[in-house]
């Protein structure tokens, strides 16, 4: 007597949801035939399920699974659909569904990141939940690929202000110290798998801006530990209280970081007008011929009104801020710097004395 093999139906809401189950031309019903004892007959909106029992109900949690991906927006793709047939095949169907939903990003091009196996999702899992993660497995698995996703997530949603690449320690078989150009070019190779997955998650353009951010403020901290820079800067927030001759004009640290297209478009706008413009002209040409070839060139262009400026300046109390300031640097010599807040005196004696204090102070 013959066993009658066991059949249940999956009954789909269109017939465009077969088509990320069965795959292109249904090439996903032979890797499942070939994973278990069954057969997929396909009819119309209807899936048709026939073979063993237990690989029959099997299958059929696989597809529940997936068309509940499915419906929530999920685009599921060839290589999911395999790991998701391991997972059903090792008895962890359960997975499929927290697996494929734990989203990190949307790259610029569409694309989706999300781990895709249980070891990627224990790896994002420690990312998120530990300062510090060391990952160890064969090329290839995503180990680099998910730790800048996880980064890159990290800057997009304000969880940290900056991304920091380094290189390693100990070199990994090559010596790069007589390679040519300065420090970042030989830095770079290092990085190079680093700067691709950004490359990715990022977009080019965007990823550069931010370089070109960094590297803004690596220079701007560069010229903040210069000793006569340093004793300059903290003449100037010792004497002004809010005039904003105190205010770095390279900018700081934070300021590079809320800089953005609407503010750096104003600023064009505003600064970047003929009338708020000077021309040089160094050499052995003629001034007069060369003004007039400017002039006739300006005439053809039709350049709109320019934006007036207004020049706002806070309150500034005539005394100084504080007396004395000092700070600790390992430098070869000691350093220091006078300033004087100087009143126009209009009056004879009001003059005479700011003169002799002025010649006492240099003698000191």
């Amino acid at each position: 007597m013959h066993k009658m093999p066991a059949e249940q139906k999956v009954v789909l809401q269109s017939l465009e949801e077969s088509f990320p189950l069965l795959g292109k031309f249904d090439e996903h019903i032979p890797l499942i035939e070939e994973s278990f004892a069954v057969r997929v007959i396909p009819r119309g909106d209807e899936l048709y399920l026939q073979g063993d029992k237990k690989d029959v109900e099997c299958v059929s949690l696989l597809f529940q699974e997936l068309l509940t991906l499915v419906r929530e927006g999920h685009i599921l793709t060839t290589a999911e659909f395999v790991y998701a047939l391991k997972l059903t095949r090792r008895g962890e169907v359960g997975q499929i569904r927290s697996l494929f939903n734990d989203l990190l990003l949307v790259t610029g091009r569409g694309k989706k990141i999300s781990p895709k196996t249980p070891g990627q999702k224990c790896y994002v899992e420690a990312l998120r939940h530990n300062d510090i993660v060391f990952g160890i497995g064969p090329a290839g698995t995503g180990k680099t690929y998910l730790a800048m996703a996880m980064a890159v997530y990290a800057l997009k949603n304000k969880i940290v202000q900056r991304l920091i690449l380094t290189r390693p320690a100990v070199e990994a078989g090559e010596h790069l110290g007589f390679l040519p150009g300065d420090l970042h070019d030989k830095v770079d190779p290092y990085l190079r798998p680093l700067y691709d997955a950004l490359y990715d998650l990022m977009g080019v353009d965007n990823f550069l801006k931010n370089k070109e951010k960094g590297i803004i403020e690596q220079e701007l901290r560069m010229y903040d530990d210069h000793p006569d820079r340093r004793i300059y800067k903290n003449l100037l927030n010792a004497m002004y209280h809010n005039h904003p001759v105190k205010l770095d004009i390279g900018g700081s640290v934070e300021s590079i970081h809320e800089i953005n297209v609407e503010w750096l478009m104003k600023c064009y706008k505003t600064f970047y007008h003929p009338s708020n413009m000077a021309i040089f002209v160094i050499g052995d040409v003629d001034g007069k011929q060369v003004h007039e070839t400017i002039a006739e060139d300006m005439a053809k262009r039709n350049y709109p009104p320019a934006e007036k400026i207004k020049r706002i300046y806070p309150t500034e109390p005539g005394e100084i801020k504080e007396a004395w300031v000092e700070e600790s640097l390992s430098i070869s010599r000691p350093r220091y710097l006078l300033g004087i807040k100087d009143h126009p005196n209009t009056n004879g004696g009001g003059l005479l004395k700011q003169q002799l204090a002025m010649n006492l102070a240099w003698r000191m």
